[in-house]
C-alpha cells in the first residue's frame, strides 16, 4: 500500500526532516542562474506579458 506524498509529509519541516535538506546560500548551487538564457520567442513573450497583467 501506498501513501500520497501529501499525506505523509504535511509540512515543509517534516520534508527538510525526512529528506535531509539543507538551507543554503550559495549563488553557484543553480547551474541555471549561471549560464544565459535563450531569447523568448514573440509568442513566449507575449504569453509572459499576460501573466504579468
Amino acid at each position: 500500500m501506498s501513501i500520497a506524498i501529501t499525506e505523509a509529509i504535511t509540512t515543509i519541516a517534516e520534508a527538510e526532516r525526512r529528506f535531509k535538506l539543507l538551507r543554503t546560500e550559495d549563488e553557484a548551487f543553480f547551474l541555471e542562474w549561471q549560464t544565459r538564457c535563450p531569447n523568448l520567442s514573440n509568442p513566449e513573450q507575449t504569453g509572459i506579458n499576460e501573466l504579468r497583467r
